[in-house]
């Protein structure tokens, strides 16, 4: 029989383990720019206001090791805030507007991989209801090598994955594309994996480093509970790239 390598599958679930202390609340004087953004620390939920729709806060988190960040921010009724985390020169790794409609409850959620070092969370509105309106957030990280790690929206940048490995990532925004690669050392049979979503579809292509197309697939959320989607195939050695995007 001949061995069957399991190459990627993004994963549809994180567990987190949020902790029950009460919100810090940043000074509201502090955190309009960035070299002034104040200081937060993982697994600490955070409390703040925007007095103004021209107003912005800043905050400033460290990450000691690269792995799986998670960001969670409050949803409320009529009010809504422009996210986005980004590196010390501002460029953003994502970015996303939290739902106001009637009714609404929970959080917003983002998770992203992160390399080790210095970000910022910037918090701005465009909506008049959310002004004096107070929201929360938490961040926390999962220490691991097994996720996309940002930014990897070209070929050249794009993430290093191994074989019969589970890897995580997210599209960011309608326009992200991701880019995994690995490399086979002889030929085999591979199998290529990808976890179907229930409220959307992703396009998934595979191609050599000569840009040879192997794979061509939609994900299809119609069949969302029956797992995920799945491609065998027979590859030469080579090095591969695996391409993400939204459908």
């Amino acid at each position: 029989m001949r061995k069957v390598l399991s190459i990627f599958s993004i994963m549809a679930m994180l567990l987190l383990i949020i902790n029950n202390r009460a919100p810090v609340e940043a000074s509201s004087s502090q955190g309009n720019k960035m070299e002034d953004a104040v200081p937060i620390h993982l697994d600490q939920e955070y409390e703040g206001t925007l007095e103004t729709t021209v107003d912005v806060n800043y905050y400033r988190f460290n990450l000691d090791k690269a792995g799986n960040t998670v960001l969670r921010f409050n949803r409320a009724e009529g009010a809504t805030w422009n996210v986005e985390i980004t590196d010390q020169e501002g460029h953003p790794y994502t970015h996303f507007f939290t739902r106001n409609h009637s009714g609404v409850t929970g959080y917003e959620e983002v998770s992203i991989g992160l390399p080790a070092g210095e970000f910022f969370i910037k918090v701005s509105t465009e909506e008049d209801k959310s002004k004096g309106v107070p929201y929360t957030f938490i961040v926390q990280q999962t220490v691991n090598d097994f996720y996309e790690k940002e930014f990897n929206d070209k070929a050249e940048a794009a993430s290093a994955i191994k074989i019969n490995r589970a890897y995580k990532g997210q599209i960011q925004t309608h326009d992200d594309i991701d880019y995994f690669t690995f490399t086979l050392n002889r030929a085999n049979n591979v199998a290529l994996s990808i976890d179907r979503y229930a409220q959307g579809s992703w396009n998934i292509k595979l191609v050599d480093e000569n840009g040879k197309e192997y794979v061509d697939l939609d994900t299809d959320y119609h069949f969302a509970e029956y797992g995920p989607d799945e491609e065998r195939l027979d590859l030469p050695a080579g090095t591969y790239y695996v391409r993400l995007e939204n459908n």
